[in-house]
């Protein structure tokens, strides 16, 4: 018969014991001191009664006790920046090192994130015991929007992004108005169609909530229909490609009536048309 191992250990055993499972230990330790820091606060405000006390204290004990073996914020890993300002971006982090790191709340730190103008969705998260995870994506600047005296860069849903280094901005297309910049996108994605068009103009003006008139990089006020934007834009592509009509002596072209171009003169050109005999 095999003989019964004796259930008693001797001192050098127990020490050897716990050498070998010295790592499981200690993390066993760990968990009963989180659960003691706990249990006892809770205990005592249960007796006392008001379970929103015993939640908070709760609470704060955890926290406390998650601190003390180790669970505190040592590294922020931010990625996916290239245009937020870093400062700004930091600040609305506002995580401390050695903060608790149970003690972030994710959701309002994503959306102090996201309430920056650069940012249009953050993701956070933890990595335990001690690395908070940031990744953010940014907005594209669409369009520059200048309303009231103020200019800003949006995106393309109108977002304001930025009104901070707009010289690095210029080459984006100028809206102008009070509701222009919920309204670009559809009016620049269309003009799109004729790039080089698009490039000549400097400023679309949005007019009663309605319509549109540009400005062209030659001083020329087209002006657009309520509907049917993307048929008047195509006339005058078609119009410039056929007559040069852009290279015309005039300050005005009227799209608003279909199928009808309106064009308004210089003064002394209109004194010349009107009275062709008259030389200067």
């Amino acid at each position: 018969m095999t003989p019964r191992r004796s259930s008693k250990r001797t001192l050098p055993g127990w020490i050897a014991f716990c050498l070998r499972h010295r790592r499981r230990l200690l993390r066993s330790a760990a968990v009963f001191a989180v659960v003691g820091a706990i249990g006892v606060p809770t205990v005592w405000l249960t007796v006392l009664g008001g379970a929103e006390i015993v939640a908070e204290a709760a609470k704060a004990s955890f926290v406390a006790a998650s601190r003390a073996t180790g669970l505190s914020v040592r590294e922020i890993r931010l990625s996916g920046r290239r245009n937020a300002d870093r400062t700004a971006l930091m600040a609305a982090i506002g995580v401390a090192r050695d903060a608790p790191i149970l003690a972030v709340d994710l959701a309002r730190l994503r959306a102090r994130i996201e309430n920056l103008g650069w940012v249009e969705q953050a993701r956070v998260s933890r990595r335990l015991p001690d690395i908070l995870e940031i990744q953010i994506d940014e907005r594209i600047p669409f369009a520059r929007w200048q309303h009231e005296g103020r200019l800003v860069v949006i995106d393309h849903d109108g977002v304001v992004i930025t009104e901070h280094q707009l010289e690095s901005y210029a080459e984006l297309p100028l809206v102008v108005g009070p509701d222009a910049a919920e309204e670009a996108a559809p009016l620049i994605d269309m003009m799109a169609s004729d790039p080089g068009l698009l490039a000549r103009v400097t400023a679309a003006v949005r007019v009663g909530g309605r319509r549109w008139n540009l400005t062209l990089d030659n001083g020329i006020d087209v002006l657009l229909p309520e509907d049917a934007t993307d048929a008047a834009w195509r006339r005058l592509s078609a119009l410039h490609r056929s007559d040069k009509i852009l290279e015309r002596d005039v300050t005005v072209i009227d799209l608003r009536v279909e199928d009808r171009v309106f064009l308004k003169l210089p003064p002394e050109t209109a004194a010349r048309v009107r009275d062709p005999g008259e030389s200067t």
